[in-house]
């Protein structure tokens, strides 16, 4: 995204956040109570849970960063070509020529808000992920890298989903909090949306951006815990 002067790096942004609350979390000199009481468990484990739902969540975002910045460009082609095309048609009616991303603009370029296009069946980032394959003649995740997707689908998203549409039901909640709390799934979060991103990359026969192995520009030593 950019503005007049600065451009910002919505996904990297999102993913070193997601590393560095955990990284916080890790440094963080948590109160010292020999016997805590229920009290003090409630604290800590509300804390752990609030940096750990903060990683869930940014790590998702930042893949959605990612690929609505790849639809918009595919979108907002797919209409210039065609546009593009149509008027050299008018000066050639012989002329046969298909335009890039054709498929794609035939299902959403006249599409005229880029914004009126999670009102079509790209409500759902998966599909999003899809369509920005399929355009750009990659094979799908779910193909070339079921593992991956698994993860994205059954860890990443439904974490997500639970975190941010939180069910006050007790047995409910404490599935998802189980998640959460769990030292291994927690920290894929971030790896699993650096590997979707970098997916992309490779697909395309690009370098992997520096940020997908490890965070660039800033780091979270410590968080203050106040309890």
């Amino acid at each position: 995204m950019t503005s007049t002067r600065t451009k910002v790096k919505i996904s990297q942004a999102y993913l070193e956040l997601a590393r560095s609350y955990l990284d916080a979390v890790a440094h963080s000199k948590t109160t010292d109570v020999s016997n805590p009481d229920q009290q003090e468990l409630d604290k800590q484990a509300t804390t752990t849970f609030a940096f750990a739902a903060l990683s869930t969540i940014f790590s998702y975002l930042a893949v959605e960063a990612f690929v609505n910045y790849e639809l918009f460009h595919i979108w907002q082609h797919s209409r210039m070509a065609h546009d593009a095309i149509e008027n050299i048609k008018k000066k050639d009616p012989s002329l046969k020529a298909v335009p890039i991303y054709y498929d794609f603009y035939k299902k959403y370029g006249h599409i005229e808000d880029f914004s009126k296009l999670k009102d079509s069946n790209l409500r759902e980032l998966k599909e999003r992920i899809k369509i920005v394959c399929e355009a750009n003649g990659f094979p799908k995740i779910h193909d070339k890298d079921p593992a991956l997707w698994h993860e994205f689908l059954d860890l990443l998203e439904d974490t997500r989903h639970a975190l941010v549409h939180a069910n006050p039901d007790d047995a409910v909640f404490a599935r998802t909090a189980e998640r959460v709390y769990s030292t291994d799934p927690y920290r894929k979060y971030p790896r699993i949306a650096a590997d979707v991103i970098a997916y992309f990359f490779r697909s395309a026969n690009a370098k992997v951006p520096e940020y997908l192995e490890r965070n660039q520009l800033f780091l979270v030593s410590g968080i203050e815990i106040i309890y």
